[in-house]
């Protein structure tokens, strides 16, 4: 019999309840830039695992920026998640850089994010 310490999609660890933003093209302004807007698609419990804190040094000032790992269950929602998407974690939002079906098993979708403190 399999210990739920011994399973790597735990749902014990997805103590997070997140909500997945999609990014749609919003209306082009004077520049002629689209800036994308998001609505809310759906929430999922999710595992959050932060791991560095960088610094940046834009316009002269100095912007910290941390990354995140967050690890979703697949399901026929989370399989559709990319880069142009973001997550909202009360009021913290993550900007997703990647996304990965881990070990392509359909089993987990791990994505790694970056979020402005």
């Amino acid at each position: 019999m399999l210990k739920y310490s011994n399973i790597s999609n735990a749902a014990g660890r997805r103590r997070k309840e997140i909500i997945v933003q999609v990014a749609t093209d919003g209306i082009a302004n004077s520049m002629g830039e689209v800036r994308p807007v998001f609505l809310t698609s759906y929430s999922r419990f999710a595992e959050i695992v932060g791991t560095a804190g960088r610094e940046f040094i834009a316009a002269m000032t100095v912007q910290p920026m941390l990354k995140f790992i967050v690890k979703l269950p697949y399901d026929s929602y989370t399989k559709n998640i990319n880069p142009r998407d973001r997550i909202l974690d009360g009021t913290v939002v993550y900007n997703i850089s990647e996304v990965m079906n881990e070990r392509m098993s359909n089993e987990k979708m791990v994505l790694w994010c970056v979020g402005e403190q």
